[in-house]
């Protein structure tokens, strides 16, 4: 008759034949190079920079795989490259990598053999950090292996015997597999640091000699898990410098209509590197170096510039306690225009010529203070002044206002304010008509340009009509 101990077989033996299996099968090669070839399908301009989208397919086998798309300019900032793959279901991106391949331009007698070392350096640096990615993800698997086996070893000591001599192979797989991989990890970290300083010592070499290479392009590599076989398509996008956009305007009226035609077109210019032959481009007025705040615009309005007027307003206040000021006087300085708050301290002067303005402000007891506000067309400022506290009369105390508030709800009709203010109106001064186009109150906009565009990398404008 068994025991019950003899009724639960240890599972050691196929822990350690799966161990042993996994040993094998995590030393395989490094994954086979493909190069991809890639189009520039879309251009998105901003007004100092492009975002560029390049897109390629390939037939791929199961398995990893590793995808080079080379030819890519020297100005791609690394940071901002993304890759997606699409069309092969399960198929999962490991890892991307950003390098830069020189060139020969400036080849010599003395630069040639420098030129092949730093290429043959850098080759041997990516292969260097090929292996110690292979080696990471190998070690994590082990700990979590080790893990697993602790886990399973102390079930195994509640329902059977231990088996010492079992326990002793596990140990010593465990002790040779991590010794093995912290000694090659050692000596690959080694090997790369000093590759790194003989690179960086023929670069120095090449500048002093006046032969550095000063052309260069840069490869995007991407390490690629495929379930299946099939047609993976990649597309990857960057950013790049030396690219431009500026707005430009087509006004066209004739005498026997009244109709004007506004054209709005564009000259996009680019010396990135690599021409956009029959892609999308889009301009857009964002700018991705700046913060969220919306820009303020400075709008250009269409009409008589005599009937250009803004308005000012705010409140005077006791600078000590905060309390309103009734009755004190604020003055346009240069115009003969004088207004005085009511019981709130609120004050209007309506009817002013837009531009910058100084302003003073003026109480019985109060020293008088001096402020500056910038208004514009058929637009609200908002000047607000706090009046310090004197016994006597004293120098004027010179502030600086703040910017002015745009009042969406004000057009060119301006009434008078039903509050109890009294004010001089200044009369517009008659100057000659002016005419402009009208800026859009948006924080930024885009436009796609109709069709496929070509803007080849020649640093001149090219104008495409929006």
């Amino acid at each position: 008759m068994m025991t019950p101990l003899q009724k639960s077989p240890t599972i050691l033996p196929y822990l350690f034949a799966f161990l042993l299996s996994l040993s094998s099968t995590v030393t395989a090669a490094p994954p086979s190079e493909i190069t991809i070839n890639t189009r520039i399908v879309a251009a998105t301009v901003y007004s100092d920079r492009a975002m560029i989208t390049r897109s390629g397919k390939v037939a791929l086998a199961p398995g990893m795989r590793s995808l080079v798309i080379r030819g890519l300019p020297s100005l791609v900032q690394d940071q901002s490259v993304r890759v997606t793959a699409s069309g092969i279901v399960g198929s999962k991106i490991i890892e991307v990598q950003v390098n830069r391949m020189y060139l020969d331009t400036l080849i010599t007698a003395r630069t040639r053999p420098l030129l092949q070392k730093s290429r043959n350096l850098s080759f041997e640096i990516r292969k260097i950090n090929d292996r110690l990615s292979v080696l990471k993800h190998r070690n994590d698997f082990l700990e979590k292996i080790t893990i697993a086996s602790q886990e399973s070893i102390g079930r195994e000591l509640k329902t059977a015997r231990p088996a010492v001599d079992e326990y002793g192979k596990l140990l010593d797989f465990f002790d040779v597999e991590l010794s093995s991989l912290k000694t090659e990890t050692r000596s690959l970290e080694d090997q790369r640091l000093e590759h790194q300083q003989t690179f960086e010592r023929i670069q120095k070499e090449l500048q002093l000699i006046g032969g550095s290479p000063e052309k260069s392009e840069k490869e995007v590599t991407v390490i690629l898990n495929a379930g299946i076989a099939g047609t993976v398509t990649i597309d990857v996008s960057y950013l790049v410098s030396q690219a431009s956009w500026k707005p430009a305007y087509d006004i066209r009226a004739s005498s026997s209509d009244t109709v004007v035609n506004l054209t709005y077109s564009a000259f996009v210019q680019q010396n990135t590197g690599e021409d956009w032959s029959d892609a999308v481009v889009t301009l857009t007025t964002s700018r991705p170096a700046s913060g969220g705040n919306p820009p303020e615009l400075d709008p250009w309005f269409i009409g008589a510039a005599d009937r250009a007027i803004s308005t000012v307003e705010g409140v005077v206040r006791d600078g000590s306690t905060g309390e309103p000021l009734p009755g004190a006087s604020v003055t346009l300085i240069g115009y003969s225009t004088i207004a005085s708050t009511d019981a709130n301290g609120f004050y209007r002067i309506t009817n002013i010529r837009p531009g910058a303005l100084n302003l003073r402000a003026t109480a019985i007891g109060f020293t008088p203070v001096r402020s500056t506000v910038v208004t514009r067309p058929f637009s609200l400022a908002k000047l607000d002044f706090a009046l310090p506290e004197s016994s006597v009369e004293t120098n004027e105390v010179v502030v600086t206002g703040d910017r002015p508030r745009v009042d969406k709800s004000m057009t060119y009709a301006v009434s008078a304010s039903e509050k109890a203010i009294s004010s001089v109106v200044i009369e517009p001064i008659a100057v000659a008509p002016q005419t402009a186009t009208v800026s859009a109150t948006v924080t930024a906009a885009s436009f796609e340009i109709p069709g496929k565009t070509t803007i080849p990398s020649d640093n001149l404008e090219h104008r495409v009509t929006i």
